[in-house]
C-alpha cells in the first residue's frame, strides 16, 4: 500500500517507544519529503518567503492516487524558502509554483504543506524531544 508522507507521519505520530524510532527512521531515510520537512521546521535560518496564508487552489480528491507526488517532488520545496533557488524566483512565479505543486498533491499533503509554510507539523509527538534522540547529528546542524 502506497501511503502519502502525511499518513506515513500519522503512522509514526501514533507508534510508542522503540516502534515509533524505527518506523521514523525508516521513513525519513526512505522518503525525502519527510527529511526536508524535518529540517524546514527546524532550521532557523530557513524562513517561508511565500505569502502569509494558504493560496487559492483546488484541493485534490482521494481518488486521484497522488500519494506518491509529494516523495518525487520534495525537491521543489527550495524554491518556497529563502535559499539561493527561492530568492531567485520573482514573487508571482513563486507563488504560482507553490499553487501548482499544492494542486498536483494528495488532499492530506496539501494540508501537510500548508501547515509546514506555517512552521507547524500537525502532529504533537513528532516533536524537538523526539527528533534529538533520534536524529541526534541531523538535529545538531540546525
Amino acid at each position: 500500500m502506497n501511503l502519502s508522507t502525511y499518513e506515513q507521519l500519522e503512522e509514526v505520530d501514533k507508534l510508542k517507544g522503540e516502534a515509533k524510532k524505527n518506523k521514523f527512521l525508516t521513513y525519513f531515510n526512505e522518503n525525502k519529503a519527510i527529511s526536508w520537512i524535518i529540517e524546514i521546521l527546524h532550521r532557523k535560518d530557513l524562513k517561508c518567503i511565500l505569502p502569509e496564508g494558504a493560496p487559492p487552489f483546488k484541493v485534490s480528491t482521494p481518488e486521484q492516487d497522488l500519494q506518491a507526488v509529494l516523495k518525487k517532488d520534495a525537491r521543489k520545496l527550495i524554491y518556497f524558502y529563502n535559499t539561493p533557488a527561492g530568492q531567485n524566483l520573482k514573487s508571482l512565479k513563486r507563488e504560482q509554483m507553490f499553487i501548482e505543486f499544492l494542486e498536483s498533491l494528495d488532499p492530506n499533503d496539501q494540508k501537510l504543506m500548508l501547515q509546514v509554510k506555517e512552521k507547524k507539523l500537525p502532529f504533537k509527538s513528532i516533536n524537538k524531544n523526539f527528533l534529538s534522540k533520534v536524529i541526534p547529528n541531523e538535529f545538531k546542524k540546525w
